[in-house]
């Protein structure tokens, strides 16, 4: 099989009729990494998006005053990307087109990547895929097999255009990862029959007017209700049966009141010096943002008022909160403005001040660290080109917490919607090493799967799914987001709504 990092000239195969502003930014991202100029062959999509489609994408841009087409944006002049007239002798062709017509020789060749999704090829491909409901999967076949694959997230599933440019995002990561060599499958292999005809324009209307209408009902429904509206469950526990089996305590979880005006997620527990602690995202419904703020468990059992403990005036969310060299140390996530920053307290629980800033320029969310193998590593989803917040997984490793960090070569790691997003603290169970994820396929914060790590070095990574941890009767509402423990005190958090009157 060809080897990812080969020097060969880099050639796409695109079908002029279906050319969208995401290939040409795919071509400049491979340009400034291989420091010289892609060619272009034309073909023909097996599956294309039908002439009206970009019509309609129009109409429900406008309808839900979305600023543009994005990266799908027709591109109707050629002449902007270097077409190549007959393929040299050292060469790696990624063909989009996946022409049946193609001969045998020319779908085995080693020197052949064909990008597909849900096991067929064409922009068509990927919005069959999105009009049953689910993102597709995709893969880089070579030689009749999967070379890399990645099952993307969708930040609304409800708004196909969106949707196609969260896809269209990680098709350009993948890719990248790929020709990086970093050849990393998806932990759960789902995969539809691809159709084998294009979508028919009705049914693609009938989803866009869908979601629509879906729009108007949730615009009624925050007339009256606060949502989403989070809530932290707690429990103490003398056994770890949620993680081992999945199932809820049959006696349910408290539930950590709040005033209806502000919800708490993202709950980390600490227990130091005979106390008990849980931080958590406090947001204002309001301000329209989340500050970090602390309960203290009483020696009752009972939560204690919020303690606001750090505002910067901008969103802050998922508090994680850790020890080492007998201090307190806190990093939040606040991605809005692309820095990660380290706090120390300085009187603890209460006051935190920024230590460090561990990584800047980047759109990083839920930053978990944790010590292995006499190293320090942080894992991470990383945004890039758009797309989903939690389906990229990166991972840094470090001599000491305050750093420096160091992505590993291989990075990302892992595209996969469902096993990527951190869901809380790693930690060690009966000599595992567990990492709970938040599942994100079908939406955000679904549910937690409670991931092994099996595998972790510089040069990879690997986990494989030992339970699901889900809503049920037991923890009511659609979502389970958050799990945690420190000691007995045991925390997940889960949406609901808030009625605002």
């Amino acid at each position: 099989m060809r080897a990812a990092g080969s020097t060969g000239k880099i050639i796409l195969r695109l079908d002029p009729a279906q050319l969208c502003a995401w290939h040409l930014r795919l071509v400049e991202r491979i340009e400034a990494r291989h420091k010289g100029p892609v060619g272009i062959v034309w073909g023909k999509s097996q599956i294309p998006s039908p002439s009206s489609t970009n019509l309609m994408f129009e109409l429900e841009r406008l309808s839900h005053l979305i600023p543009s087409l994005g990266m799908i944006q027709p591109i109707t002049s050629t002449g902007m990307i270097s077409r190549v007239t007959e393929l040299p002798k050292d060469f790696l062709l990624i063909d989009f087109c996946g022409e049946r017509q193609a001969s045998k020789s020319f779908n085995e060749n080693p020197s052949v990547w064909r990008i597909t999704y849900n096991g067929a090829s064409g922009e068509g491909a990927k919005l069959n895929a999105l009009l049953e409901g689910l993102p597709p999967r995709i893969d880089v076949e070579c030689a009749g097999s999967s070379l890399a694959s990645a099952q993307p997230g969708v930040e609304n599933l409800g708004i196909l255009l969106s949707a196609m440019n969260d896809v269209a995002a990680r098709t350009i990561s993948l890719i990248l990862a790929a020709l990086a060599g970093n050849l990393s499958t998806c932990t759960e292999l789902h995969i539809q029959e691809p159709m084998k005809k294009a979508p028919v324009p009705t049914r693609i209307l009938s989803v866009i007017m869908l979601g629509l209408a879906r729009a108007v009902a949730v615009r009624l429904l925050h007339l009256c209700f606060n949502t989403p509206h989070w809530r932290v469950g707690w429990r103490i526990a003398a056994d770890f049966d949620f993680i081992e089996t999945g199932r809820h305590p049959t006696n349910g979880w408290k539930v950590i009141p709040d005033d209806g005006k502000r919800f708490y997620a993202d709950p980390f527990p600490v227990t130091r010096g005979g106390e008990r602690h849980v931080f958590v995202e406090d947001f204002s419904h309001q301000e329209g943002f989340g500050q970090i703020s602390v309960f203290k468990f009483e020696s009752d059992g009972t939560a204690g008022p919020a303690r606001p403990v750090l505002n910067i005036g901008s969103h802050l969310s998922y508090p994680f909160v850790f020890e080492a060299e007998n201090e307190m140390w806190m990093i939040p996530e606040s991605s809005t403005s692309r820095n990660l920053t380290l706090y120390r307290a300085t009187n603890y629980p209460e006051k935190w001040t920024q230590e460090a800033t561990l990584l800047s320029d980047v759109e990083i969310s839920d930053a978990t660290v944790f010590q292995h193998n006499d190293q320090w590593w942080m894992m991470a989803t990383v945004r890039d080109e758009g797309g989903s917040y939690s389906d990229m997984l990166n991972i840094w490793t470090a001599p000491n917490f305050r750093g420096p960090w160091v992505p590993l070569g291989a990075n990302p790691v892992l595209i996969d919607s469902a096993h990527a997003r951190p869901a809380g603290a790693v930690f060690r169970h009966k000599g595992k090493l567990l990492r709970p994820v938040q599942d994100c396929k079908r939406y955000y914060g679904k549910s937690v799967n409670m991931m092994e790590i099996t595998r972790l070095d510089n040069e990879g990574f690997d986990q494989r799914k030992i339970a699901t941890l889900a809503a049920d009767p037991l923890w009511s509402g659609r979502k389970l987001h958050i799990f945690n423990r420190a000691g007995d005190l045991e925390v997940i958090d889960g949406s609901a709504w808030g009625r605002k009157f």
